[in-house]
């Protein structure tokens, strides 16, 4: 289970980046 959250934060925060970027 702590590895599935550890994944679904790293690609959010990989999303967010890149939106964040891309602004």
């Amino acid at each position: 289970m702590g590895f599935t959250i550890k994944v679904v934060l790293y690609t959010v925060q990989c999303c967010f980046e890149r939106f964040y970027l891309q602004k």
